[in-house]
């Protein structure tokens, strides 16, 4: 499968990441995407006459908010949010979310292709198939630098226990703000989302456990803080694929 021949010690590595590369929305990481705010060859000449806000919005469901996204909400937020950037007056603001077309969820049509694959895949057939634990371990160590961006963005992390996920060096101190924008609520809600989509990753980017065949066997074999981690049975069921997998830890939005 191709996630697990993502791991560092697969034979398969060097052909796997060149696969990578024909899948749309996997093909740049989000490292590569905010590259000028990271490489510190670039992000000098970004001053705030060029680029002046990063605002982070999440996809991925958070279990503690039962298992489900706040990407309307967090879109909405940002609505908001650009609009008091441009000058509105919150009286304004509140006019112009009242009467925003609003969308009739009954009478939304979407066609299989156009589904995402999380939703899609137990009826689909054009789903390939589900990712297994292993395969999801070498896909999170793969894009592991994006998990430090994520962690570079969250500014209070002392409850979590992201440990094992450094946050990136020498960056644009834009990247640091991605979260600080909107209401108290929306800048803790952005926190902690990226803080879930690291933490249900952790055992994996911790590679002080050894290879992921190893955090694999731990995972299944050892009741422990680890046992929070999807089993396989889990993993087939929900069947994730690749292209779901990269979609839900990134914004999904490129």
């Amino acid at each position: 499968p191709l996630g697990e021949a993502l791991c560092e010690d697969s034979p398969n590595f060097a052909y796997a990441s060149e696969k990578v590369k024909n899948i749309a929305h996997a093909r740049l990481s989000l490292n590569d995407w905010l590259s000028f705010l990271i490489d510190p060859d670039i992000y000098p000449a970004i001053t705030t006459t060029g680029i002046n806000k990063v605002m982070a919005i999440t996809t991925e469901p958070r279990v503690e908010n039962n298992n489900t996204s706040l990407l309307d909400w967090h879109t909405q937020q940002a609505i908001i949010e650009l609009y008091s950037d441009s000058g509105l007056s919150s009286d304004q603001i509140d006019d112009i979310m009242k009467h925003k077309p609003q969308v009739n969820a009954k009478s939304e049509k979407k066609s299989e292709m156009m589904t995402h694959s999380s939703i899609s895949s137990s009826t689909s057939k054009l789903t390939p198939p589900p990712l297994r634990t292993l395969g999801e371990c070498c896909l999170a160590r793969f894009f592991h630098d994006d998990y430090r961006l994520m962690k570079t963005m969250i500014l209070d992390d002392r409850e979590e226990n992201l440990t094992s996920v450094l946050p990136l060096a020498d960056v644009h101190s834009l990247v640091k703000t991605a979260c600080s924008w909107g209401n108290d609520e929306q800048r803790t809600s952005c926190m902690r989302d990226l803080a879930s989509m690291i933490k249900r990753r952790t055992a994996f980017l911790d590679y002080s456990r050894g290879s992921c065949e190893n955090v694999v066997g731990v995972v299944k074999n050892v009741s422990s803080p680890l046992s929070s981690l999807p089993s396989e049975k889990v993993v087939r069921e929900a069947e994730v694929d690749l292209g779901t997998i990269y979609y839900n830890q990134t914004t999904g939005g490129k």
